[in-house]
This record gives structure tokens, sequence and C-alpha cells, in this order.
């Protein structure tokens, strides 16, 4: 089996980046409305496996370890970090890596959603992310970070 790693170009990872923030923003919507139902027991916490399996179902032979260290890497980040209505903050990053493998996304597109809010509500920087995921992933996260500071006026 041969493995093809392709390197995305600058262009691609501010369409991915803008792709994670217009997501992002989703993720926080449909998680208000669970939230604020009767039945918020049916929004649990999507868990590493869950992301694993629904990326492999668009990349069957996709290499998951960089998910998987993204995934503990968010977690530990955001650490004792509870969302409003008391679930643990990773919720959000982890629900939107979940709905960019069911779009299809590739593993390092997955990677970058599980770690976007990490450089701005935790302690850890884009240097940190870069260190130790690579610049490509690192470059997704920080073009994510720049646009969520950008308004809209459409």
């Amino acid at each position: 089996m041969r493995v093809v790693k392709e390197r995305l170009s600058r262009e691609q990872t501010s369409d991915l980046a803008g792709s994670i923030s217009r997501l992002a923003r989703t993720v926080k919507l449909r998680y208000r409305a669970c939230a604020r139902s009767r039945h918020a027991s049916l929004c649990p916490m999507v868990s590493l496996d869950a992301i694993r399996t629904t990326l492999r179902t668009h990349h069957p032979h996709a290499d998951t370890d960089a998910i998987a260290r993204a995934y503990a890497f968010a977690e530990q980040a955001h650490a004792g970090q509870i969302r409003k209505n008391g679930d643990p903050y990773v919720t959000h990053t982890a629900s939107t890596a979940l709905l960019l493998a069911e779009w299809g996304m590739p593993p390092v597109m997955v990677a970058a959603g599980l770690l976007h809010d990490v450089p701005e509500d935790t302690r850890h920087t884009i240097a940190d992310i870069r260190r130790a995921f690579g610049d490509e992933i690192g470059d997704i996260v920080e073009g994510e970070t720049k646009l969520s500071k950008l308004y809209y006026l459409g």
C-alpha cells in the first residue's frame, strides 16, 4: 500500500481555515439548541473513536495518529474549562472535528478542527501547535484564528 501525503497550498490552507471558522459557528449554534432542549442528554461528548470512524468512511486508509494526538492535546489544553451548560469545553472542538469528518475533509483539517480554539482560549500558542503538529496544521489553525477576528458585513 502506498500512502500519498500532499501538502496544501497557502490558498487551500486559507480556504480550509475559512471552512473551520464557519463550521465552528455552526457547531456553536447546533450545540446551543441541543443544550437548551429538553433532551440535552442527547448531546453527548464526541469520542475520538467516533471521529476516527467517521473520517475513515471518506478516507479509508487515513493515518489517524495526528487526530488522536490533537484530541489529547485539546483535552489537556482545555482541561478545567467548562461551557455555560456545565459540559467540558472540548465538547465544542470535538463536535467541530466530527462535522469536518462527516463532510469528508482530510485528516489535517479534522486535526485542525480539534485545535482551532487552543490559541485563543488556552496558554498554548500557534508556535506550540506547529511544534507538536507541523506547519500544515499550524497554518490552518492560525488562519482560522485570524478569520475569527474579522467581521462579515454583507
